[in-house]
This record gives structure tokens, sequence and C-alpha cells, in this order.
């Protein structure tokens, strides 16, 4: 995904009935007990309470109509049940009624300005009702009350991109950096900011921090344990290791060698628990991940090895991406040598993307004849077993063609294809997928990736560079458009009218279904849709389509 356009999505991922939570649920195990000490002196329930109680059932039960009404019956029972009113906030918020929820939020916020959650939710729904500089003030508020809340801080980065303040998105960014330093995709979104803002040097500077955070580039070796090994101790290697864990503490690449001990040894119980130690202390560790995928692999979980040679792809393209936007940084302070060098790097991260997504596409291969075979048994068809081709790889890439010749507007089709191609040694033809899958989805971060890294190992170092610049400095228009989807993808009807204009004004996609595909798309740019499951159904129809 477009490092700048996922900013677009950042603190979108929770909504009024999360936000607001607190206020109205403690989430014991009945679910009605009430929370801000709402409960009445005398015994019985009030009236008030008697509602609010039982449209926290109809909610809970999924019957937002009743709830809403009871919610409401409860407030006017008792004008300050807080929890009622905002319980009926919420209900309202998750059925697109935004300018009731807020309705409902400005009488909280007069009885007390001092909640964070409140301001976080009101700023919420005037981004919704297309009201950014209102939406600033109470997410300024909410931060300025709390300054754990990192998901103002993203609204806010988000709002300033999209209005091109560049020095408002960098001081939240620095804020959240603060806030989160261990999380190194958003100092890239820091280190993009200041290269759109021109602060070239900086950029650099936190592209080489973001560079030496990556676990990829630690280098921790112990040469006793590697002889061990060679001579066939696993035992005495695995208690070596879980003494240098024990004295130097837990660091991720070491649960990962010992987890890589644990898997040759056999003992899969430990082996996966290492590997799940080491992307709790550095998530997004390539290395865990794929050797993770390599131990499932080898104990028959091909789905669950699929899933994580697709993370450790994502995570592969994140780190040549990182090389990419330093070396941009770095040609635009006029470092040109040391630009090239980035460079290098980041062509030489990118063989290990394309054998980690080839190895996920081959893997669902596998998936997918072993389903179609349990199918057939299933309905009593007689069936030799699982017939798998001697080829798999090419018998994908003429899956891959088909899809291509019959739904060619697709960039993730034409991206997966090219991908193939690209492992096959067909370079020339890998070139030509990419280019087109850029042209159809000219956001699209892994396609983009693929045409810079093709076209500089070509020579075409000024294409090259064209693509990389595109990466960092996507068009005023982009940020707005995927701004907007942000904003449109909670909430129905706002998404269905970006839909309808998209079709109107998109002669290229004349069908709903396309445009609904390219907003899915977008959608997967902002971080809103899971790629991994996005790429599963992808492939899932490139064998439909192939059959």
């Amino acid at each position: 995904m477009s490092i700048l356009l996922e900013a677009m999505g950042r603190g979108l991922d929770c909504d009024l009935r999360e936000i607001l939570r607190p206020f109205y649920w403690q989430g014991h195990q009945d679910n009605t007990e009430l929370s801000q000490g709402d409960t009445c002196d005398y015994g019985g329930p009030t009236p008030s309470e008697s509602s609010f109680l039982a449209g926290l059932e109809h909610w809970r039960e999924g019957r937002c109509d009743q709830a809403r009404e009871l919610f409401s019956r409860s407030c006017g029972h008792d004008h300050h049940n807080v929890a009622a009113r905002a319980a009926l906030a919420a209900v309202l918020g998750e059925q697109g009624l935004t300018a009731n929820a807020l309705e409902q939020l400005r009488v909280l916020d007069r009885s007390d300005a001092e909640q964070p959650a409140v301001q976080l939710a009101m700023g919420y729904c005037y981004e919704k009702l297309a009201n950014p500089t209102a939406a600033t003030v109470h997410f300024r508020r909410a931060s300025s009350l709390d300054e754990t809340l990192v998901s103002a801080r993203f609204r806010l980065g988000a709002i300033a991109i999209q209005a091109d303040k560049m020095d408002e998105a960098i001081d939240q960014y620095t804020h959240i950096c603060h806030a989160i330093p261990e999380d190194t995709w958003l100092r890239s979104t820091l280190a993009n900011l200041q290269f759109r803002a021109g602060q070239y040097d900086q950029a650099v500077e936190t592209f080489q921090t973001v560079l030496a955070m990556e676990p990829e580039n630690w280098a921790l070796e112990d040469e006793r344990v590697t002889a061990l090994v060679a001579a066939g101790n696993l035992r005495e290697a695995i208690k070596l290791t879980r003494d240098s864990i024990e004295e130097q503490g837990p660091f991720a690449d070491l649960h990962v060698r010992i987890a890589n001990l644990y898997s040759m040894a056999g003992d899969d119980d430990l082996a996966v628990k290492n590997f799940h130690e080491a992307l709790d202390i550095q998530p997004g560790y390539v290395e865990a991940l794929a050797k993770l995928a390599v131990h499932h692999t080898a104990f028959g979980r091909w789905e669950e090895a699929a899933e994580a040679f697709g993370l450790a792809g994502a995570q592969q393209e994140k780190l040549l991406a990182n090389y990419l936007g330093l070396g941009v940084a770095q040609a635009s302070a006029g470092r040109a040598s040391q630009a090239a060098g980035s460079f290098d790097q980041a062509v030489a991260c990118e063989p290990d993307c394309t054998r980690l997504h080839v190895q996920m596409i081959k893997l669902h291969w596998k998936i997918t004849v072993a389903d179609e075979f349990l199918q057939r048994v299933e309905t009593g068809e007689h069936t030799s077993g699982p017939v798998l081709p001697e080829d798999r790889l090419q018998s994908e890439l003429q899956c891959h063609a088909e899809w291509v010749d019959r739904q060619g507007d697709r960039a993730d089709a034409r991206f997966h294809y090219g991908v193939l191609l690209r492992s096959l040694g067909r370079f020339e033809e890998a070139t030509r997928q990419f280019a087109q899958a850029v042209r159809y989805h000219k956001t699209h971060l892994p396609s983009q990736l693929k045409l810079g890294v093709v076209l500089h190992e070509q020579g075409k170092d000024k294409a090259a560079a064209n693509v990389f610049l595109r990466i960092m400095q996507p068009g005023q228009a982009q940020i707005d458009f995927h701004y907007r989807l942000g904003v449109a993808y909670t909430q129905a009807d706002l998404l269905e009218k970006l839909t309808e204009e998209m079709q109107a004004n998109q002669p290229e996609f004349p069908h709903k279904p396309e445009v609904q595909q390219t907003l899915a798309m977008s959608l997967e740019t902002l971080g809103l849709l899971d790629r991994g499951a996005k790429t599963w159904r992808a492939l899932n129809q490139a064998h439909q389509v192939a059959r």
C-alpha cells in the first residue's frame, strides 16, 4: 500500500460503539451492569434504568431499532442518564444516522467537556459530515485531554495531508512516533511527509533510522551454535540458545533461532511458540514469518503456511519501499552516489519478495486441488485422489494467463501474473503486466514497486525514477479521493454515493462490479481491507475463471 495514502485510513478502524463503550457497558458476563455508578440506591431500577437495560439487551442481539427506541425513552425519563445517551449516540452512528448521533454527543459535551472519548466521537461524526474544520477542533481537544489517544492524531494527520498542510502532518506523526516508537512503518510515513515538505535531509535521516531498526539488518550470530548444528548436536545447540535468551533477554532473533532449532528437532509446539514470541517482540519480522511458513509446510499446515508466506512477502515489500524512499530522498538532497547504493539495496530485496509470493501461490494451488478432491469425495464421485500437476508453477501460470485474458482490467490479476512470469525469468512480459497493473490502478504499491525495480534492472533509470517518485509523491487528486473513501467506508450511504460518482466519471469502468473492485483495491491501500484475505479471494477467482 502507498505509504502516504495509507495514512488517509489510519484511525478509522474503530466506531462510536467502541469509542463510547466505557460509558454504557462494562462488559460483565451478564452484559447488563451499568457503568458510571448509575445504579439505583433504593433497590429497584428507575424507569430510565429499566429502558436502558432493555435497550442493551436488544442491541446485544442485533435489534438496533428497538434498542434505539429504548435508549431514547431512557433519556426522556432522565435527561442526565449519561450511559443511555452514549448508547443512543452509538446505535445512531451504527445505523448511519451521523447527524442524529452528533446531536446526542453535543448533549454529552455540554454536560462534561473533559471527556476525550466524547471529543473523539464528535471528531469522527464531523468528518463523516464533510466538516474537517470542526472535526479538527474535537480531535485536538481529544488529544490534549489524553496524550495517549493516537487515533485522534491519526485523523489530524490525515486531515492535514488532505489539506496539504505538511508541517501540521509532520508534527502529528512526530508525536505518534514518540508514542509508538517500535512501529517502523509509522516512521516511514513521517519520512515520506518530510520528503513531501521538501525536508530532504530530515527524510534521509528518518529513513536511515527505519532501516537500522529493521531486524533483517541486525547482525547476531553465534558460531558455537552454528558449529553444534553442523555436528548434528541439536540438543546442545538448543540448550546454548536457551541460555542466551535467559542471559541477554527476549530478543526476537534469538527466539527465531531457537524456534528453527526446535523445528529441525521435530518439536512442533515449541517451534511455533518461539516463532510467535519473536513476532510478538518484533511484529512483521520477515525471517520469523518466512521460517514459520516453512515450518508449517513441513508439518502439512498449508493454509497457515500460505498466510505466513503472504505476510512475509508484504513485509519484504515494505523493506524494499523504505530503501527506495531513502534513495529518492538522497537523490533529492543531492547525494547521487548514496542514492545509487540505496536503489541497489532495494533491487537486492526484490527477489525475496517474488519468491515469498510465488510460494504462497503454489500453496494456494495445492490447497485448491485438495479441496476439490474432498468435495468430490463428499458428493460420492469416484476419484483416485487429488492429482497435482508435475509443474505446479506452469499450471498456475496458465491459470493466471486465462484470468488476465478474461478480466484484463484487474490490476491484481496482472500483478499476480507478472510475479509468476518474473519468477520464471520472463522479464519483458512481467514488465508489461506490471505496467498494465499500474495503468488500471495507479496507486497499487506492489505493482509500482515491481515496475520500478524491473525498469531499473533493464537500465531504464529515468522511467524507474519516475515510478519511484510517484510512489513518494501521490497526486493531490489521489490523496483527496482516498481521504473521501476512508471516511465513506464507515458509512454505507456515503460509499454507495462514491461508487455512483466513479461509475459516472470513469468510462473505463462502466459496470458497478468493476468500480467496486477498484474501490476494494483502494481500501486495501488504505489498510481498511485485509490484504492477505483479499489476495486469497483473488487467487480463488483466478481458479474459478480458469475452470
